[in-house]
């Protein structure tokens, strides 16, 4: 039974594909306006956590997953009139899992080992903010969280991924602004 549940969890941990994804926008906005985007203060993107968040290829790999998802929805990336601006905050953060057992919770036939079994993760987040650039005003926000393999560095295929997962619904069908 110990084997299993913790072959479960590490399964789920290196998977790293479910991507929990909470999203809000203005429902007054008319999302049909908006047809170029560029970056909110250049090209940076907001950081914080372990060394490989600071990493340039990563924050090109996340640059480059939300160009590509932005065009795949038809909008125009324009440093000079854009509608939108999106801004980017991005933190990853290595954690530990500790899993402790009785001794009846150990068959027979295990070794006597009652030693904790550790499990180093990296919980990562991303945040995409999208503002209106003639107002000023942000008009979506959405938050992708998921757990790696703590000695992984996120893959361009991952972050597609989380890319993908964050902006599914943007932008928001008329309908669903209008209900609101």
């Amino acid at each position: 039974m110990k084997n299993l549940f913790i072959s479960f969890l590490i399964v789920l941990v290196s998977a790293g594909c479910a991507v929990e994804v909470k999203t809000m926008h203005s429902p007054s906005v008319d999302f049909s306006k908006y047809k170029t985007f560029c970056w909110l203060n250049g090209c940076d993107i907001t950081a914080s956590g372990n060394v490989k968040v600071k990493d340039a290829s990563l924050q090109n790999k996340l640059k480059r997953a939300l160009t590509l998802e932005m065009k795949r929805k038809d909008f125009v990336l324009d440093a000079q009139n854009p509608d939108m601006l999106l801004g980017i905050f991005v933190t990853l953060k290595d954690e530990r899992s500790i899993s402790y057992r009785r001794d009846d919770e150990v068959p027979v036939f295990w070794p006597n080992d009652t030693q904790p079994d550790l499990m180093l993760y990296t919980k990562g987040t991303i945040v995409v903010t999208i503002v209106d650039r003639a107002t000023g005003a942000l008009v979506w926000e959405s938050t992708a969280i998921s757990y790696m393999d703590f000695h992984t560095d996120p893959s361009q295929t991952r972050i597609n991924h989380a890319v993908r997962q964050i902006l599914k619904d943007f932008p928001p069908e008329k309908a669903a602004v209008a209900g609101n």
